[in-house]
């Protein structure tokens, strides 16, 4: 999102999935005050951004240039506007990029990870969740089945430990959502130990975390098409 400096803006969150965010116009672009609103004509440009569910104005205007509905007729109210309602409810977020601007040059240095779960289906060993750790740069996957999110930062661990002992290195960086399992004060003094630089996402951002969401997907998937398949073989 991109603030101005004239604009004041208020944000806060209500429950654990909206954002609202409040915003005052600079007095340079809202030109018309409380007092002056009576002033419009009910035929001015503002009057039927209004009555068309807030059009915007440039459509309204070829709308009457080529003559396309009736009774539309624009009278001049020598005012100039921001609507307020078009700020707030027409916001969006610019899109993410396609490609990582960064690529990583060699196996662990940069592990991605991410948590799926709870399942509907529970394991025979009682297992409702999986934690993926994934390679950036060969991609190599790590899974991991769960009971518990809990078993998260104990997972990580032996996962740390296992690299180190296979290829003779450490994980230079992590990166996960801001999930509990991975804000964990024990798993973070962990990692603060071992040298890992942690890289935690933006909250409802998991685009930033896109191989990982994208490897759960796939792995969902995968068992979904097994379990089907398996049952029409049968």
């Amino acid at each position: 999102m991109q603030y101005y400096k004239e604009w004041t803006s208020y944000s806060y969150c209500k429950g654990t999935q909206w954002t609202i965010f409040e915003l005052i116009i600079p007095e340079k672009l809202n030109k018309v005050t409380e007092a002056n609103k009576d002033k419009y004509k009910v035929e001015c440009i503002h009057g039927w951004h209004n009555r068309m569910g807030h059009r915007d104005s440039q459509a309204i205007r070829l709308l009457e240039k080529q003559n396309k509905a009736t009774g539309v007729i624009l009278k001049s109210c020598h005012f100039s506007k921001v609507c307020e309602c078009c700020i707030k409810t027409k916001m969006t977020r610019k899109p993410f990029p396609k490609k990582s601007e960064s690529k990583t040059t060699e196996i662990l240095e940069l592990i991605h990870t991410d948590v799926c779960g709870p399942m509907q289906t529970v394991t025979p060993g009682g297992k409702r969740y999986f934690m993926t750790m994934i390679d950036d740069f060969s991609r190599y996957t790590a899974v991991y089945l769960l009971s518990h999110k809990s078993e998260v930062p104990e997972k990580i661990k032996e996962y740390v430990k296992y690299v180190q002992t296979k290829f003779g290195k450490t994980p230079k960086k992590i990166r996960s959502d801001r999930g509990g399992e991975y804000t964990a004060a024990r798993l973070q003094t962990f990692l603060k130990d071992e040298g890992i630089q942690v890289e935690l996402t933006t909250p409802y951002t998991p685009q930033q975390n896109g191989c990982a969401e994208r490897k759960n997907r796939y792995l969902t998937e995968m068992t979904k098409g097994l379990r089907t398949g398996y049952t029409f073989l049968g």
